[in-house]
């Protein structure tokens, strides 16, 4: 007869690794903000729509920046010029906070081409989290960002907000259930 105690010291010591290395895979897909596309109108003084602009948020993403590896906020726009002058990205008047009013660190704009008139043009934004700060770690109740658009000799600024969405969907009902041994009269609720 052979003794387990060396497979069940095995097992014991899989278990908890299997675990650690299962809590080490995170997962941003439940960070999600709506509106999941925010339309943005500029308009000139005379009311005439000088350009349309899409943004979508498309969550947080681990980005390979150089050598090494960072958690970023990213966002896709879309920027559809009716004017009859380019727009330009500034990213320098890009930014972006959360819900304490702590802001991101600096944009990163793919591609940073100036968007020809009447043309639209697509961009990916970056913002990358704080030092030592993650999603956990600041208030990502509620975004606000701030785009710089150069028309002409004037540095347009709009915005949009962002709210986290907490829908939750449960895939499996199971009612409630109740048992209990006696005599007597019971009811199920």
């Amino acid at each position: 007869m052979t003794s387990r105690w060396p497979r069940r010291l095995l097992v014991a010591l899989l278990f908890p690794a299997l675990f650690v290395s299962e809590a080490a895979c995170t997962s941003y897909s439940d960070y999600r903000f709506s509106p999941g596309v925010q339309d943005i109108e500029i308009r000139n003084p005379s009311e005439s729509v000088l350009a349309r602009v899409l943004i979508a948020p498309r969550g947080i993403h681990e980005h390979e920046h150089g050598d090494t590896t960072r958690l970023e906020m990213q966002f896709r726009l879309r920027i559809e010029n009716h004017a009859s002058a380019e727009f330009v990205l500034v990213p320098e008047e890009f930014e972006l906070v959360d819900a304490n009013l702590e802001s991101f660190g600096p944009a990163e704009v793919l591609p940073e081409d100036p968007e020809e008139a009447g043309g639209d043009g697509f961009f990916r934004v970056h913002f990358a989290f704080p030092s030592g700060k993650g999603p956990t770690t600041m208030n990502l109740r509620a975004l606000r960002l701030r785009l710089g658009l150069l028309h002409g000799d004037e540095v347009l600024t709009p915005t949009a907000a962002f709210d986290r969405d907490y829908t939750y969907f449960n895939a499996y009902y199971y009612p409630d259930m109740r048992w209990s041994i006696g005599i007597g009269y019971g009811a199920y609720y």
